[in-house]
Protein backbone atom coordinates (compact mmCIF):
# COMPACT_ATOMS: atom_id res chain seq x y z
CA UNK A 1 0.00 0.00 0.00
CA UNK A 2 3.02 2.10 0.76
CA UNK A 3 4.83 1.57 -2.68
CA UNK A 4 1.04 2.57 -4.34
CA UNK A 5 1.41 5.98 -2.56
CA UNK A 6 4.56 6.90 -3.34
CA UNK A 7 3.88 6.33 -6.90
CA UNK A 8 0.40 8.21 -7.07
CA UNK A 9 2.65 10.90 -5.58
CA UNK A 10 5.59 10.54 -8.05
CA UNK A 11 3.04 10.65 -11.35
CA UNK A 12 1.01 13.66 -9.86
CA UNK A 13 3.72 15.71 -8.88
CA UNK A 14 5.07 14.68 -12.84
CA UNK A 15 1.46 15.56 -14.25
CA UNK A 16 1.93 18.98 -12.38
CA UNK A 17 4.93 19.82 -13.92
CA UNK A 18 4.36 18.55 -17.80
CA UNK A 19 6.27 15.52 -17.83
CA UNK A 20 3.53 12.96 -18.71
CA UNK A 21 1.20 13.87 -21.61
CA UNK A 22 -1.43 11.87 -23.04
CA UNK A 23 -2.81 11.58 -25.71
CA UNK A 24 -5.91 9.50 -27.48
CA UNK A 25 -4.78 7.23 -30.20
CA UNK A 26 -7.19 6.79 -33.43
CA UNK A 27 -7.68 3.07 -32.22
CA UNK A 28 -9.26 4.75 -28.88
CA UNK A 29 -6.17 3.81 -26.94
CA UNK A 30 -4.22 6.24 -24.98
CA UNK A 31 -0.76 6.91 -25.37
CA UNK A 32 1.05 8.01 -22.53
CA UNK A 33 4.36 10.45 -22.91
CA UNK A 34 6.50 10.50 -20.02
CA UNK A 35 9.52 13.46 -20.19
CA UNK A 36 12.69 14.08 -18.44
CA UNK A 37 12.08 16.07 -15.45
CA UNK A 38 15.43 17.83 -16.00
CA UNK A 39 14.71 18.91 -19.40
CA UNK A 40 11.48 20.34 -18.29
CA UNK A 41 12.35 22.76 -15.77
CA UNK A 42 15.21 23.90 -18.07
CA UNK A 43 13.42 24.80 -20.37
CA UNK A 44 10.46 26.43 -18.52
CA UNK A 45 13.33 28.18 -16.97
CA UNK A 46 14.67 29.75 -20.46
CA UNK A 47 11.46 30.71 -21.30
CA UNK A 48 11.15 32.14 -18.16
CA UNK A 49 14.63 34.06 -18.66
CA UNK A 50 13.89 35.27 -22.23
CA UNK A 51 10.04 36.78 -21.46
CA UNK A 52 11.99 38.50 -18.51
CA UNK A 53 14.37 40.04 -20.80
CA UNK A 54 11.71 41.24 -23.46
CA UNK A 55 9.77 42.58 -20.40
CA UNK A 56 12.29 45.17 -19.48
CA UNK A 57 13.02 47.88 -22.21
CA UNK A 58 16.68 48.36 -23.35
CA UNK A 59 18.43 51.31 -20.99
CA UNK A 60 18.67 54.07 -22.66
CA UNK A 61 22.12 55.99 -22.53
CA UNK A 62 22.08 59.31 -20.11
CA UNK A 63 22.35 62.74 -21.57
CA UNK A 64 24.58 65.21 -19.94
CA UNK A 65 23.55 68.91 -20.91
CA UNK A 66 25.70 70.06 -23.60
CA UNK A 67 28.37 71.87 -22.89
CA UNK A 68 28.01 75.78 -23.82
CA UNK A 69 28.50 76.29 -27.52
CA UNK A 70 26.93 73.18 -28.83
CA UNK A 71 23.59 74.95 -29.74
CA UNK A 72 21.17 77.26 -29.19
CA UNK A 73 19.39 77.56 -26.21
CA UNK A 74 16.50 79.79 -25.15
CA UNK A 75 16.91 81.52 -22.24
CA UNK A 76 15.17 82.30 -18.93
CA UNK A 77 13.03 85.30 -19.29
CA UNK A 78 13.96 86.62 -15.96
CA UNK A 79 17.47 85.60 -15.92
CA UNK A 80 18.20 87.48 -19.15
CA UNK A 81 16.15 90.51 -17.64
CA UNK A 82 18.79 90.85 -14.69
CA UNK A 83 21.92 90.85 -17.34
CA UNK A 84 20.27 92.35 -20.38
CA UNK A 85 21.63 96.08 -20.15
CA UNK A 86 25.00 94.33 -19.09
CA UNK A 87 25.11 92.26 -22.42
CA UNK A 88 23.08 94.55 -24.51
CA UNK A 89 26.35 97.17 -24.24
CA UNK A 90 28.94 94.48 -25.24
CA UNK A 91 26.89 93.62 -28.23
CA UNK A 92 26.90 97.16 -29.40
CA UNK A 93 30.79 97.37 -28.27
CA UNK A 94 30.06 100.07 -25.88
CA UNK A 95 31.85 97.95 -22.96
CA UNK A 96 32.15 94.86 -21.27
CA UNK A 97 30.36 93.30 -18.70
CA UNK A 98 32.00 92.09 -15.75
CA UNK A 99 32.80 87.65 -16.70
CA UNK A 100 31.87 87.65 -12.27
CA UNK A 101 28.91 89.63 -11.95
CA UNK A 102 26.12 87.44 -10.51
CA UNK A 103 23.71 88.10 -13.44
CA UNK A 104 26.14 87.30 -15.84
CA UNK A 105 27.38 84.14 -14.17
CA UNK A 106 23.43 83.23 -13.72
CA UNK A 107 22.89 83.68 -17.29
CA UNK A 108 25.93 82.39 -18.54
CA UNK A 109 27.52 79.37 -16.63
CA UNK A 110 31.13 78.77 -16.19
CA UNK A 111 31.83 82.79 -16.37
CA UNK A 112 34.68 84.03 -14.86
CA UNK A 113 36.44 80.32 -14.57
CA UNK A 114 39.89 80.01 -16.59
CA UNK A 115 39.83 78.37 -19.57
CA UNK A 116 38.47 78.41 -23.21
CA UNK A 117 34.39 79.23 -23.33
CA UNK A 118 31.32 79.89 -25.11
CA UNK A 119 27.92 80.28 -25.29
CA UNK A 120 25.26 80.20 -28.12
CA UNK A 121 21.91 81.83 -26.65
CA UNK A 122 18.19 82.61 -27.52
CA UNK A 123 16.88 86.05 -26.13
CA UNK A 124 13.26 86.64 -25.13
CA UNK A 125 11.74 88.06 -28.15
CA UNK A 126 11.81 91.98 -28.44
CA UNK A 127 15.61 91.78 -28.07
CA UNK A 128 17.29 94.43 -30.31
CA UNK A 129 20.90 95.99 -31.21
CA UNK A 130 20.95 99.33 -32.85
CA UNK A 131 17.42 99.03 -32.64
CA UNK A 132 16.91 95.66 -34.56
CA UNK A 133 15.53 92.64 -33.55
CA UNK A 134 18.32 89.89 -32.10
CA UNK A 135 17.56 86.12 -33.44
CA UNK A 136 20.31 84.63 -31.60
CA UNK A 137 23.29 85.74 -29.50
CA UNK A 138 27.11 84.18 -29.54
CA UNK A 139 29.27 85.57 -26.32
CA UNK A 140 32.80 83.66 -26.23
CA UNK A 141 36.53 84.02 -24.61
CA UNK A 142 39.27 81.78 -25.79
CA UNK A 143 42.76 81.98 -24.21
CA UNK A 144 42.41 83.21 -21.11
CA UNK A 145 40.23 86.24 -22.04
CA UNK A 146 43.12 87.12 -24.56
CA UNK A 147 40.51 86.64 -27.00
CA UNK A 148 37.02 87.56 -26.58
CA UNK A 149 33.50 88.59 -28.60
CA UNK A 150 30.56 89.52 -28.61
CA UNK A 151 28.01 88.57 -31.97
CA UNK A 152 24.33 88.71 -32.64
CA UNK A 153 22.30 88.02 -35.70
CA UNK A 154 19.76 89.90 -36.99
CA UNK A 155 17.11 89.23 -40.04
CA UNK A 156 18.01 92.64 -41.59
CA UNK A 157 20.57 93.21 -44.57
CA UNK A 158 24.07 94.56 -44.47
CA UNK A 159 22.87 97.93 -45.59
CA UNK A 160 20.45 98.10 -42.72
CA UNK A 161 23.01 97.50 -39.98
CA UNK A 162 25.70 99.56 -41.57
CA UNK A 163 22.76 102.44 -41.12
CA UNK A 164 21.95 101.88 -37.77
CA UNK A 165 25.29 100.78 -36.16
CA UNK A 166 27.08 103.41 -38.40
CA UNK A 167 29.51 101.13 -40.24
CA UNK A 168 31.88 101.48 -42.90
CA UNK A 169 33.19 99.11 -45.30
CA UNK A 170 37.20 98.67 -44.33
CA UNK A 171 39.17 99.09 -47.29
CA UNK A 172 40.25 95.40 -49.41
CA UNK A 173 37.58 93.68 -46.98
CA UNK A 174 33.92 92.47 -47.24
CA UNK A 175 32.64 93.37 -44.27
CA UNK A 176 31.82 96.66 -42.68
CA UNK A 177 33.78 97.88 -39.81
CA UNK A 178 33.73 100.54 -37.03
CA UNK A 179 36.78 100.86 -34.50
CA UNK A 180 35.16 101.41 -30.28
CA UNK A 181 36.21 101.97 -27.43
CA UNK A 182 36.98 98.41 -26.39
CA UNK A 183 36.90 96.50 -29.53
CA UNK A 184 36.48 96.31 -33.36
CA UNK A 185 32.37 96.26 -34.35
CA UNK A 186 31.89 94.18 -37.82
CA UNK A 187 28.89 93.35 -39.52
CA UNK A 188 29.01 90.53 -42.19
CA UNK A 189 26.33 88.20 -44.06
CA UNK A 190 26.05 85.19 -42.36
CA UNK A 191 27.60 82.29 -43.86
CA UNK A 192 24.77 79.97 -44.55
CA UNK A 193 21.87 82.71 -44.01
CA UNK A 194 22.67 85.62 -46.27
CA UNK A 195 19.42 87.02 -45.54
CA UNK A 196 20.82 87.21 -41.71
CA UNK A 197 23.69 89.89 -40.60
CA UNK A 198 26.41 89.20 -38.20
CA UNK A 199 27.10 91.76 -36.17
CA UNK A 200 29.99 91.19 -34.03
CA UNK A 201 32.40 93.26 -31.74
CA UNK A 202 35.48 91.36 -31.26
CA UNK A 203 39.24 92.24 -29.97
CA UNK A 204 42.56 90.56 -28.24
CA UNK A 205 45.34 88.53 -30.44
CA UNK A 206 43.27 88.34 -33.97
CA UNK A 207 42.97 92.08 -34.05
CA UNK A 208 46.69 92.84 -32.79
Amino acid sequence: MKTRSLLFIAISTLLLNGCITTQTMPDGRTKISVANPLNANAAASSQGNQASQEAVPASQPSQSNPPPGQGNKTVDPARWKAAEAKVKAALECRRHYDDNDPAIRALLPGSGEEGDKEWEIVPPQGVTVFGLPVQSIRLYTYFNGEQWGYASVVPASLEAVNKAAKLRRKKGEKYTYRKTAIGNLKASPHRDQPSLTVIECSGGVEDD
